[in-house]
């Protein structure tokens, strides 16, 4: 049984959307993490001290980018069953950080960014889901489905779907309402992206919250949305 949602929001510099679910007897689902093994110990820190039990993480990645496994490092650390697909492993050890990404924090103002991201070793997930046939998970009677709708924002993009409640983490392949533009696209695939967002869109029409991952969360509007910026 779901206790709570959370959604976590880390800017660093620019902010960015994770969720976490806490379930009875101190299990946790993390669909992506904060940006940092730091910002991921503080995260599960401030939950432990609202639970009476020993946590159990299990997590998710949605992506290779460090904005959604950033915190691998951590949670390993403390014996976290980490998910992430076979072609996230790959890209996260062909690309690291992402082609450009070290770009984005050239300006003066960023360096404590840039030297940072310049350092840091990422963490890949320590279960590994084939992206085709996606994966899912079952915590007492709540089911989560990880679906792959085909490359968008980067190559392995996928999102998670809550059926019970109509919620679905669209991470970065969806877009806020706020957006007015793709955002990064240094590992984008600008030719497929409408049509894996379309997926999406087919795949889960009964979606009700819509998680993107950057800025408010909506309704299926922010699915629409996003076709419309990238078609």
């Amino acid at each position: 049984m779901i206790l709570i949602i959370y959604l976590v929001s880390h800017s660093f510099p620019w902010q960015s959307n994770s969720l976490v679910i806490k379930f009875t007897n101190g299990k946790y689902l993390f669909i992506d993490t904060p940006y940092t093994n730091e910002a991921t110990e503080k995260l599960v820190n401030w939950l432990a001290g609202r639970d009476s039990v020993k946590m159990k993480i299990t997590a998710i990645n949605t992506h290779f980018h460090n904005d959604r496994l950033g915190g691998n490092g951590y949670l390993t650390k403390i014996g976290s069953v980490i998910y992430g697909s076979d072609l996230t492993i790959k890209l996260l050890n062909e690309r690291g950080l992402g082609n450009g990404t070290l770009d984005m924090y050239q300006d003066p103002s960023l360096k404590k960014y840039f030297d940072y991201w310049q350092n840091a070793k990422l963490t890949p997930a320590n279960k590994i889901f084939t992206l085709k046939d996606g994966l899912v998970l079952t915590f007492d009677n709540d089911t989560f489905e990880v679906y792959y709708p085909g490359p968008g924002h980067t190559p392995d993009n996928v999102v998670v779907y809550y059926p019970k409640k109509k919620i679905l983490f669209g991470g970065c392949i969806i877009k806020s309402m706020a957006a007015n533009t793709k955002g990064f696209i240094g590992d984008a695939d600008l030719s497929n992206w409408y049509s894996s967002v379309n997926n999406i869109l087919i795949k889960y029409p009964d979606a009700a919250l819509v998680i993107p991952g950057y800025g408010d969360l909506g309704g299926k509007e922010l699915i629409t949305h996003t076709m419309e910026l990238v078609k």
